[in-house]
């Protein structure tokens, strides 16, 4: 009987942890617009359905990140992602990834805008150097892949 109360108290810890030590800052976290600090030190200021991030607001990240835009589910869905080193994400976002369609601004000047898959240039895209020079063509895994246009 022991061991079923000390298992029980594990389950319901590991899959109810995030929402015990949430902290809802202000506002309406359950269902509305209010601000969530949550045990990883990300805080989102938006929208909320279901306790969930869900609609317009930001997410800042411990590590310097900042997500401006659209939630799904609690999942980046469309927005900016900004990065400590001034690069940025702008456009889709599947299952929270960067994913689809987007630009990419790089902290060297280059501008990638085109498909994304895993976070990386991949399909049709064009690249902008910062001397105004471009590749026009395919990519795969962050790389030129096949015939391209200068």
């Amino acid at each position: 009987m022991r061991i079923m109360r000390i298992l029980s108290v594990i389950i319901i810890s590991v899959f109810c942890g995030a929402y015990v030590y949430s902290q809802c800052l202000g506002g309406d976290c359950a269902n509305g617009k209010g601000k969530m600090k949550y045990p990883d030190g990300k805080v989102w200021d938006g929208q909320f359905v279901k306790g969930l991030p869900d609609g317009k607001g930001i997410m800042t990240m411990p590590d310097g990140r900042k997500f401006d835009g659209i939630m799904k589910g609690g999942k980046m869905f469309n927005g900016t992602l900004s990065f400590p080193d001034k690069a940025s994400y702008t456009g889709e976002f599947k299952n929270g990834n960067m994913e689809g369609k987007a630009v990419m601004k790089y902290p060297d000047g280059k501008v990638y805008d085109g498909q994304f898959v895993n976070g990386k240039p991949n399909g049709h895209g064009i690249m902008r150097l910062k001397d105004g020079s471009k590749h026009e063509g395919q990519w795969k895994e962050g790389k030129p892949h096949g015939q391209g246009k200068m």
